[in-house]
């Protein structure tokens, strides 16, 4: 874990109380909303993206519940991605 607090000296007031009140906490569910983009690749080869994409979102949940950790993801939208595609971002 990294060492916060350096940075927390830096915030006011109110948003170190937050940050305390975080670390404290280890009952609370965080939902973390998330902006999925696919290519065009992926479209032609998947049948329902959305649902994919839910599939993905699902399994990495069940890992973080496996873990302990109180984070639940979910797609806040889902887009075609309609820029050019990196070649580090290819699997071979």
């Amino acid at each position: 874990m990294y060492n916060l607090i350096g940075l927390i000296n830096f915030l006011p007031f109110q948003e170190k109380l937050l940050i305390k009140k975080a670390l404290e906490d280890l009952e609370t569910m965080a939902n973390v909303s998330v902006q999925m983009y696919y290519t065009r690749a992926f479209a032609a080869s998947t049948r329902d993206v959305v649902g994919a994409i839910n599939n993905v979102l699902a399994k990495t949940n069940q890992g973080f519940i496996n873990s302990g950790v109180k984070i639940n993801l979910y797609a806040r939208c889902v887009t075609l991605f309609e820029g050019e595609q990196e070649q580090g971002c290819q699997r071979k």
